[in-house]
């Protein structure tokens, strides 16, 4: 298994004069796939996902050269690495030892300085997020401090059950947002629920409910002063 790996992830070159470029001082090429040339992220991206499209949402979720394998058990992740090399071998494409990790019994995201930004069991144990069912209400929660935003948008599992999350986002408030007041921070996170979520919530068949704990929204029919 070792001397596989490395037979991978040591080979792949030939394809650098693509991005030739010439200035007063050289001609140019680069080792890597730049960012800046146009399109290159999304064309990446489209054939990662043609040649791992068996794959996709059963042990790998690609995102341009990131490939988390997950399994779940330690047997078949071993298997489930394997194959993955093996497909990338066979389409010519190459890992590169240093930025990669093996084996790992949990999922992990590493920063730009090297250390553990994220670890934890949440990628292999189900259910994380359900899938949206058109057919049941939404519920919309929203809200907001100083620094940030977040929604989160969730379904109730049965008649008497309770609700599980479909969908959720949070983000640090910018300079120009930091400036308004708290009224308006909790009325920016639910504009932007709106739009992230707004083929989910328009013209469904039942209405959705938001819930949010700052009075005020409740009379945004009514307010004249609204700044988002």
């Amino acid at each position: 298994m070792e001397q596989y790996i490395s037979q991978v992830l040591e080979q792949g070159e030939g394809d650098e004069w693509k991005t030739a470029f010439s200035t007063s001082t050289g001609h140019y090429q680069y080792l890597v796939l730049p960012y800046g040339l146009a399109t290159a992220p999304s064309i990446f991206q489209a054939h990662i996902n043609e040649v791992l499209r068996e794959y996709l949402g059963r042990s790998v979720i690609p995102y341009i050269d990131d490939i988390p394998i997950y399994s779940s058990s330690w047997n078949q992740h071993v298997q489930d690495v394997w194959v993955m090399l093996q497909t990338l071998l066979s389409n010519l494409l190459y890992c590169k030892v240093e930025t990669c990790e093996f084996h790992y019994r949990e999922a992990g995201q590493v920063d730009s300085r090297g250390g553990k930004v994220f670890r934890g069991a949440t990628f292999i144990t189900a259910p994380v997020l359900q899938q949206p069912n058109l057919e049941k209400p939404f519920v919309v929660e929203v809200d907001a401090s100083d620094t940030g935003v977040g929604a989160v948008l969730s379904q109730r599992t049965s008649e008497r059950g309770g609700f599980k999350p479909v969908a959720y986002f949070s983000w640090k408030l910018s300079l120009a947002e930091w400036n308004h007041g708290l009224g308006d921070h909790k009325l920016l996170a639910m504009k932007s629920a709106f739009e992230d979520w707004g083929h989910w919530l328009e013209g469904v068949r039942h209405p959705f409910t938001v819930y949010t704990d700052h009075k005020n929204l409740e009379y945004l029919q009514t307010n004249k002063e609204t700044k988002c």
